[in-house]
């Protein structure tokens, strides 16, 4: 059985939309549990060895609530 987790179905999603679209890059965002889950995806692509899809990053911003870590503007 395939695994449907939703790492595997939006690294297929990305996969297949970087296939269709082949010049495209990509850009990550997230807030509060997003932010850890965005930071999370690239060192996952990094472990299963998803080096084409990381080459196709082309930035991650994250953010956090007001008091709580840096800012947006620090991130990036």
């Amino acid at each position: 059985m395939a695994d449907r987790s939703a790492y595997y179905l939006g690294r297929e999603k990305l996969r297949s939309l970087l296939i269709e679209h082949e010049n495209a890059k990509f850009v990550e965002t997230g807030h509060s549990v997003g932010e850890a889950l965005a930071i999370m995806f690239p060192i996952v692509l990094a472990i299963h060895g998803e080096t084409k899809l990381l080459e196709k990053l082309e930035s991650e911003y994250i953010w956090t609530a007001e008091g709580w870590g840096p800012t947006a503007q620090e991130v990036h």
